[in-house]
């Protein structure tokens, strides 16, 4: 399953996977709560969390960081704040 590859990125990874695995079979509705490696709690919608989980999964991601209000993944930059991405 792919969210068994999210170990690397969250601590909740397990609960955050439930969540998402239910609100992608329709059986809850709402956003998917992940707790980064580095400490940071967000809430994202289940189409963020899909795709950064993807990205990890391929390598684009390689680790997390948190550095005043966005988080690192390598070579891109994801901001939590506005949900934006923005490519190096």
């Amino acid at each position: 399953m792919l969210f068994l590859r999210s170990r690397g990125l969250f601590k909740n990874w397990f609960w955050a996977g439930v969540r998402y695995m239910l609100i992608r079979h329709g059986l809850a509705k709402g956003d998917v709560d992940v707790t980064f490696r580095c400490g940071v709690g967000a809430r994202l919608s289940p189409s963020a969390y899909s795709w950064l989980v993807n990205a990890y999964r391929n390598g684009l991601i390689g680790r997390v960081d948190y550095v005043g209000g966005a988080y690192l993944y390598g070579v891109v930059r994801f901001s939590l704040m506005v949900m934006a991405i923005y490519y190096s």
